[in-house]
Parts: C-alpha cells; sequence; structure tokens
C-alpha cells in the first residue's frame, strides 16, 4: 500500500464524489436556467401591460380632446346666438331683489 490513491476504494468513493458532483452542477444549471426564463417572461408580461396602458392613455387623451374641442364648439356657438342678449343685458342697469 505505497500508494493510497490507487487503492480500489478510493478509486470507487473518487468516482462516486465526481458524479455527484456533476449531477449537483446539473440541477443548479436547469433551476437557474428555468429562473432566468421565468424572470423573462415577468418582464416581457409587465413591457406588455406597459404598452396596453400607454396605448389606452393614447386613446383616453384623444377622446379627452375631441370633447374638449366639442365643448369649445358649444360655446363658441352659443355665444353667437345670444351674443345679442349679453350685450343687452351688460348695458340694462342691475335689477335688484327685493329683501324683507
Amino acid at each position: 500500500m505505497k500508494y493510497f490513491f490507487l487503492n480500489e476504494e478510493f478509486i470507487i468513493i473518487a468516482g462516486s464524489l465526481t458524479v455527484i458532483l456533476f449531477i449537483l452542477l446539473s440541477v443548479i444549471m436547469v433551476y437557474k436556467k428555468k429562473r432566468s426564463r421565468e424572470i423573462l417572461k415577468e418582464r416581457y408580461g409587465y413591457e406588455i401591460k406597459m404598452a396596453e396602458l400607454e396605448c389606452i392613455k393614447k386613446d383616453l387623451d384623444f377622446q379627452l380632446y375631441d370633447v374638449n374641442q366639442k365643448l369649445e364648439e358649444i360655446e363658441n356657438r352659443w355665444k353667437d346666438i345670444n351674443h345679442i342678449l349679453f350685450s343687452q343685458n351688460s348695458s340694462e342697469n342691475p335689477v335688484e331683489i327685493p329683501t324683507e
């Protein structure tokens, strides 16, 4: 037994440890790859949600702009139609409301 590492038991133990280490590293690599895929899916889902929200925001902004334009047109038309009443009311003296 001059060389301990040439012993049959030592070779079996060393081989077993090597196989166990290889299996452990393989499991760790598979776990990390699976986790990275999940992270990418989450990020992709987040980006899709943000894009949908941005689209909804643009649509709402357009609707708000459209409603504001219509309100402004209605106000301008109303003033055009009733401008005579406005000018007449501004020239008259204000009416006092009798109090008891």
